[in-house]
């Protein structure tokens, strides 16, 4: 099984202008999957969270490389990210697929919930 298959795609068509979340285990690149847009990033630092955004706001770009690789990757619509629904339904995803694959301890783990539900996704 290659890398790019190791990891696992969600796409939300029920919130505002689509939402994907990709979720990749320990020990893959992330950064270099298919989907990834890793150009919108002005830098990627393993163990933070990093942003990008179109020029016009129209998509935001999210992603966390974990230092062991593996991590999680959004793409959407700025609704999509404004939208309550949206983010009840992908930061408990996404927070309980880093705890399960060991990719964040648990401090990174309470900033990137609080990140998530309050910066991310700003409709919470």
């Amino acid at each position: 099984m290659s890398d790019d298959a190791a990891c696992k795609l969600v796409e939300l068509k029920e919130c505002p202008g689509g939402l994907l979340v990709l979720l990749c285990p320990r020990g893959v690149d992330i950064t270099r999957h298919p989907r990834v847009k890793a150009e919108k990033f002005t830098g990627i630092a393993p163990g933070s969270l990093s942003m990008g955004y179109e020029p016009d706001w129209s998509r935001g770009y999210y992603i966390y490389a974990a230092p062991a690789g593996g991590g999680f990757y959004l793409e959407g619509s700025l609704d999509a990210f404004d939208d309550p629904g949206c983010g009840a339904r992908v930061v408990p995803m996404v927070l309980e697929y880093l705890a399960r694959g060991g990719l964040v301890d648990q401090p990174g783990l309470a900033m990137l919930e609080a990140i998530l539900s309050r910066r991310v996704f700003r409709g919470g």
